[in-house]
């Protein structure tokens, strides 16, 4: 078997332990050689955000701030006249991607609450896209 020339960069490497315990139980003191590894209480993983209690709340949180902050985008074309076929597109190419994003892995899991805040944002790209009802 080939060896693998990789290094572990240690300012790169995080520690997060995960416990859904409700006994506070104290993290692992980790290093990596002579460097001790920063312990976090969540990370990202290819844009998914992880939590140490594997609860989704600070990845729909994001998720949803994201997608809200890209309905700007789509209220100042609107503003500009711009056709509501051309703004389909818009919101096709750049809002539902942020909020659909990995949603196989996490969308079962997140309470009704927080099931319900992309929706909220798809509500209102369609008001800024069809007008009022």
């Amino acid at each position: 078997m080939e060896e693998s020339r990789r290094t572990i960069i240690h300012t790169k490497t995080v520690v997060m332990h995960v416990c859904t315990s409700s006994a506070a139980l104290p993290p692992p003191q980790l290093t990596l050689g002579p460097h001790r590894l920063q312990v976090v209480r969540s990370n990202k993983v290819l844009r998914i955000k992880v939590d140490n209690q594997l609860t989704w709340k600070q990845h729909v949180t994001s998720t949803v701030r994201s997608g809200a902050y890209r309905l700007y985008m789509l209220h100042r074309l609107k503003s500009f006249g711009t056709p509501a076929d051309e703004l389909k597109g818009v919101h096709l190419t750049f809002i539902l991607p942020s909020l659909m994003y990995a949603s196989p892995a996490w969308s079962s899991s997140p309470t009704s609450t927080q099931q319900q805040q992309p929706e909220n944002v798809q509500k209102r790209t369609c008001r800024i896209i069809l007008g009022p009802a």
